[in-house]
């Protein structure tokens, strides 16, 4: 079994912001694959449960705020017993272009708050994860409106044909792994995708 966790802030307000991407990946692959969504409010989140290339699948999008995304992954985890090999968490990252889509398999939080959460609550700093550029504001200071911003139209172009191609990113993960996934889509060149 597989577990995808596309970060992101639940609300009609947070809605196309950079900070939701995780979300959107994740409602593109459901509706690319006719999963259905649903309430699990004992794990804080919605699921969508299916097949692909013979693996079970959930995708789960946590329903507590970012920075509280650890609450939510980790009764996710528990409750289906998920090995760290067997989770992926979907999420924006600032020191990405807009453009660019790079997988990791372990790393520190880069200061991405509901990453941070997910480590301290998991107890552990080897998460695979998805990271979806959106660039980064001139001013430091200006980080927090910048990730809750929705990004200019060129930005959104950029961000939505990396978005198209994540669905593409979580399969081969699902089916090879995250070594092999990080060798497939870890390309420096943006043209390539």
């Amino acid at each position: 079994m597989k577990l995808i966790i596309g970060l992101g802030n639940p609300g009609k307000e947070y809605v196309g912001t950079r900070h939701n991407v995780g979300f959107e990946a994740l409602d593109a692959l459901a509706k690319e694959l006719n999963l259905v969504w649903k309430k699990d409010t004992k794990r804080r989140s919605e699921t969508a449960k299916g097949i692909w290339s013979e693996n079970e699948i959930i995708l789960a999008k946590p329903k507590t705020f970012m920075n509280k995304s650890g609450s939510a992954a980790q009764a996710l985890t528990a409750f289906y017993k998920i090995k760290p090999a067997d989770l992926l968490i979907v999420h924006d990252d600032m020191d990405l272009s807009p453009s660019r889509l790079k997988l990791t398999a372990a790393g520190g939080a880069g200061g991405h708050n509901g990453i941070a959460d997910i480590q301290q609550q998991l107890g552990r700093r080897d998460i695979s994860r998805l990271r979806v550029g959106i660039g980064r504001p001139v001013r430091a200071s200006e980080a927090e409106n910048w990730v809750l911003g929705k990004p200019s139209k060129d930005d959104r172009k950029k961000i939505d044909a990396a978005l198209n191609k994540t669905g593409e990113a979580i399969k081969t993960w699902i089916e090879l792994g995250i070594t092999r996934a990080m060798n497939r889509w870890n390309v420096k060149n943006e043209e390539k995708y």
